[in-house]
């Protein structure tokens, strides 16, 4: 197809366009920010993805090191207070 063609096929379509042309570059740029603000709107709404329950597992200790731990800490005092620290407030360094 020659361009020169598709020149003169499309200058009757811009003069009749032309007075048109700042209510048609409102439009357009108004339908762009529509746009954006839609794409915004939907990034804002994502939802987190569902956790699976392994990494949520709790941890299971042996019967053996449970007792252990429970005899080290009724047998010091130092260590029965920290244990009581923790429990009151676990985030305290």
């Amino acid at each position: 197809m020659n361009t020169d063609k598709l020149i003169e096929q499309a200058r009757p379509l811009l003069k009749a366009i032309k007075p048109y042309r700042a209510l048609l570059f409102f439009v357009m740029l108004a339908a762009l920010y529509g746009y954006i603000i839609v794409k915004i709107n939907s990034f804002n709404n994502v939802t987190a993805p569902d956790i699976t329950t392994s990494t949520n597992s709790q941890v299971h200790l042996d019967k053996n090191v449970i007792s252990k731990i429970e005899d080290l800490q009724e047998n010091s005092v130092s260590v029965k207070t920290l244990f009581d620290q923790a429990r009151d407030n676990p985030f305290n360094e």
